[in-house]
């Protein structure tokens, strides 16, 4: 199980890390070929498909990005006066740390981590009541997205990791993708 529960798992990021997962385990158990079949209308339906269609191109890209998105209010899991880049500003917002898989054939949205500032990971009482377990602590948006690659990329072919300066200007982050093998195309501040 993938862990979606409630309304969670009818989205179609829930199917698609599904059929992700699915293939990811034939071809680690040595299948050559899989027949799926895909039930019911919908654009889960469809972020299924195109996830299945994308996998299995050794030239591919894993993409590592990081975005705000403004948030009112004080009650949502995450929420901090943080950086949202589309609003070029630092501001009331939830930030995502995202990991995409872009092929020849396209692109799909593979994983998503919410990052939880230390403000928020140190008041466990807030904690609690927005539903984290407790077993969440405090990781950096770089530690998220090594935790994501780490998880998915010896399952999917892939032949680059690729990011913005966020990740680039990290020289722990390049010598943990050199330490793992990776070759990677980061963008890295020259000021």
């Amino acid at each position: 199980t993938l862990g979606f529960k409630g309304s969670r798992k009818g989205t179609p990021f829930a199917a698609q890390q599904a059929a992700t997962t699915v293939a990811a385990t034939a071809k680690d158990s040595g299948l050559r070929s899989l027949d799926i079949r895909v039930k019911g209308p919908g654009s889960g339906r469809e972020s299924a498909i195109r996830a299945l269609r994308l996998l299995g191109d050794e030239d591919a890209t894993l993409i590592v990005d990081e975005s705000g998105f403004p948030k009112k209010g004080t009650k949502s899991v995450g929420v901090a006066r943080q950086y949202a880049g589309i609003l070029g500003r630092t501001d009331n917002c939830q930030v995502g740390v995202y990991l995409a898989y872009v092929s020849r054939r396209g692109a799909a949205l593979t994983n998503v981590r919410l990052y939880l500032p230390k403000s928020w990971c140190s008041d466990r009482r807030r904690c609690r009541a927005c539903g984290v377990p407790d077993e969440i602590e405090f990781a950096t948006k770089l530690k998220l997205s090594l935790d994501m690659l780490d998880e998915q990329a010896a399952r999917v072919p892939h032949g680059w990791i690729a990011g913005d300066d966020e990740f680039g200007r990290s020289t722990q982050f390049r010598r943990d993708l050199r330490d793992r093998e990776e070759r990677y195309l980061l963008a890295v501040p020259s000021n």
